[in-house]
């Protein structure tokens, strides 16, 4: 950035590039293709979503799952980055905080708690189950010679 001779910053204009955008944000990615296909192809990502959405899986707790794609909505984990089950409540609630229906959390149905590491720190949250999937095979076949 410049600076005019008072140190104030100067008229700048500048520009996002968008492989960055859509490197770090997939879901923007999605939004970007539908829009450049037409309503057809934004009605048939949405059905594709919405499938992925009622998809719904069995968990257990100590089981390693990602975000489908297309359905995280939370700004972390990254989209492939491994998250533990590490409690199923008995039954799901809505988030009691969220008050707002402009909100896309509110009423989401919150039906697992689960932890991932970010920048080396533990963390735990809440979520929405339908939106993750079980990693198929977390660990390397051991061979035993």
């Amino acid at each position: 950035m410049t600076n005019d001779e008072n140190g104030n910053p100067g008229n700048v204009e500048a520009t996002m590039p968008t492989d960055w955008m859509q490197q770090t944000f997939p879901a923007i990615r999605l939004a970007c293709a539908a829009k450049e296909g037409g309503a057809q192809s934004t009605a048939s990502m949405l059905q594709e979503l919405v499938a992925r959405m009622s998809d719904h899986q069995k968990f257990e707790v100590g089981q390693i799952v990602t975000w489908k794609p297309g359905l995280k909505n939370r700004k972390g984990p990254d989209y492939g980055q491994p998250m533990i089950v590490t409690a199923i409540p008995p039954a799901s609630f809505p988030d009691p905080t969220e008050h707002s229906s402009g909100s896309p959390y509110f009423r989401e149905p919150l039906s697992l708690v689960v932890g991932f590491c970010d920048d080396g720190d533990y963390l735990e949250f809440y979520i929405d189950g339908r939106r993750v999937a079980p990693v198929a095979d977390p660990t390397p076949a051991r061979t035993d010679d």
